[in-house]
């Protein structure tokens, strides 16, 4: 994965935001060098900026983007951490494992806007038995779960392997649990 510094990161949206007049929202992850706030305040300082995915650990950002900038979309990136998310200012979430178990992300979310986060929670620990039989897997195996499902997903690109046999059925046995 290319490093890019921030001011190219910066530039990169600018340049999108100047081919459209469609709200668009940014992605921000660990590779930021700087000050993660401060990108996603000059990001936001873009035209059409609608808001930014973080997918960072640092929930501190989350809550300091969101006061200093409530009109902003923040979406939670790490899929195992929505709730963190949600805690701390997050309008939501964009993650991989969302489009394997929908229904558990809705009871996240659903579940926190109420105020019960015992069942929130208990969700999230439902969607992390998920992710943790993939944990450090590439996006092939992930293929694999809506592949089960009845979604034709293609192939994934070397050097990227595809699951054993031994993994794919481990992989359908925690999507029967699930």
């Amino acid at each position: 994965v290319p490093a890019y510094n921030d001011d190219e990161i910066i530039e990169y949206y600018r340049c999108l935001s100047n081919m459209t007049d469609k709200p668009l929202l940014a992605y921000i992850n660990g590779l930021i060098k700087g000050n993660v706030y401060d990108v996603a305040s000059k990001i936001m300082d873009i035209p059409n900026m609608l808001g930014v995915k973080m997918t960072i650990p640092n929930y501190y950002y989350f809550e300091q983007l969101k006061t200093q900038m409530p009109g902003m979309v923040l979406l939670n990136g790490p899929d195992e951490q929505l709730i963190s998310g949600l805690v701390m200012g997050a309008d939501g979430g964009i993650g991989t494992s969302y489009n394997i178990l929908p229904g558990t992300v809705a009871d996240i979310y659903n579940s926190f806007v109420q105020g019960d986060t015992q069942k929130a929670l208990a969700a999230q620990k439902k969607l992390n038995h998920l992710i943790a039989s993939v944990a450090g897997m590439n996006i092939g195996h992930w293929k694999f779960f809506m592949e089960l499902m009845g979604f034709d997903m293609g192939h994934t690109v070397a050097p990227a392997t595809q699951p054993t046999d031994a993994q794919r059925k481990k992989y359908e046995q925690v999507l029967k649990e699930l």
